[in-house]
C-alpha cells in the first residue's frame, strides 16, 4: 500500500495499492453520517486479509456570529474508528475502539487482532493494548520497562512545542515510535532514536532485542518478510538513498547474518519479501515503478 500527501494543499492524505494485474485501488475514508462531524485518517496497516485505516472522529469547525472558526461543546465527541477494507478498496467494517486513551499507532497480527499504542486518558501516561478485531478490549500490555517515561518521552519533542499541553508533548513523543511486522508478530522501535526493537506476539508476549548494526547507524525500518528478519538502517548521511542498507539479523541475540546487495535499486524502495522475492518502488528518470527483485 502506498500513502501520499494530496495537493492542492498537501494536508490530506490518499491511500492506494496496486495489485498483481497492475490496477491501482483508491481507499477512501467515507465520512460519518452526521454531518456535524469529520473523519479524520490517522494511520494503516494491512494484512492478508485486508486493508485497515485509523479514524479520529471529531466535530466540524463552524463559525460563530463574529465569522470566527469555532469547534463548539466538543465534550467526548473524539471517537476513534479501525475500518477495514478489502482488496478491492471497498469498505467492509468499521471497528469502534471502546478505550479510555488517545491512540497514537497501531498495528494488526495475522489473525486479525490489534495492538494499539497511545496515551492514557485519565493517567496522561503511555499505554498498549491488545484488542480483538471488532475492536472491544482483550488485555492491555505492559510496556512500562520498555518504553520512557514521561519526561524522557517530552524531552524528545522540539522545543517549539515547549508551550504545548502535556498530552500533545506525549502523543508526539510517543510518535516516534513505529509498529511494523516480523515473522512472529510485531514489532516497537523509535525512528531514529534507539535502536532497541520491542517484540510483541498475539498472545502478549514481549522480548526485546538490540540488533549489532555498524556505529552511526540507526534503524529506519523493517523489511517485512515472510520466513527473516530484515532490517533497514540509515547511515549519517540520511539525505542519501546510498545510505541506507538491508541486514538480516537474528531476533533472538541481535546478531547480524550478513547484508544484502539490492544494487542497482536503492534500498530505501523495498517494501516486502515473499518466497526470497522482493516488491520495491524505484524512481527511473522521475517516475515511479514497481518492481520485483531478488538482492544477493
Amino acid at each position: 500500500m502506498l500513502e501520499f500527501a494530496m495537493p492542492p494543499n498537501y494536508v490530506e492524505r490518499g491511500l492506494y495499492s496496486i495489485t498483481a494485474g497492475k490496477e491501482v485501488r483508491t481507499f477512501s475514508i467515507a465520512d460519518p453520517t452526521d454531518r456535524k462531524f469529520l473523519r479524520n485518517f490517522l494511520q494503516f496497516d494491512a494484512n492478508d486479509s485486508g486493508a485497515y485505516i485509523l479514524t479520529a472522529t471529531t466535530h466540524r469547525f463552524q463559525k460563530d456570529a463574529s465569522g470566527n472558526a469555532v469547534q463548539g461543546d466538543v465534550g467526548d465527541s473524539m471517537t476513534y474508528d479501525i475500518l477495514r477494507y478489502d482488496d478491492q478498496g471497498q469498505l467492509k467494517e468499521t471497528n469502534h475502539l471502546d478505550l479510555h486513551l488517545h491512540p497514537i499507532r497501531f498495528g494488526v497480527f495475522p489473525n486479525g487482532d490489534f495492538l494499539v499504542l497511545g496515551i492514557d486518558d485519565v493517567n496522561l501516561t503511555p499505554q498498549a493494548a491488545i484488542l480483538h478485531s471488532d475492536g472491544s478490549l482483550r488485555a492491555y500490555v505492559d510496556l512500562w520497562n520498555e518504553i520512557p517515561s514521561n519526561d524522557a518521552l517530552a524531552a524528545t519533542v522540539s522545543k517549539g512545542f515547549g508551550q504545548g499541553s502535556e498530552l500533545m508533548k506525549l502523543s508526539i513523543g510517543l510518535g516516534s515510535y513505529r509498529i511494523e511486522h516480523t515473522p512472529t508478530g510485531l514489532a516497537l522501535f523509535r525512528y531514529g532514536i534507539s535502536n532497541k526493537i520491542i517484540l510483541v506476539t498475539s498472545s502478549g508476549a514481549i522480548s526485546t532485542v538490540t540488533p549489532q548494526i555498524p556505529k552511526g547507524y540507526t534503524v529506519d525500518s523493517l523489511v517485512e518478510s515472510d520466513k527473516r528478519w530484515l532490517l533497514r538502517v540509515d547511515g549519517p548521511d540520511s539525505g542519501s538513498d546510498a545510505k541506507f542498507q538491508i541486514f538480516e539479523f537474528r531476533s533472538d541475540d541481535g546478531t547480524l547474518v550478513g547484508a544484502m546487495n539490492t544494487a542497482p535499486a536503492p534500498s530505501s524502495g523495498f517494501a516486502c519479501e515473499r518466497d526470497g522475492e522482493f516488491r520495491l518502488m524505484h524512481w527511473v528518470d522521475k517516475k515511479p515503478y514497481l518492481e520485483t527483485a531478488k538482492p544477493q
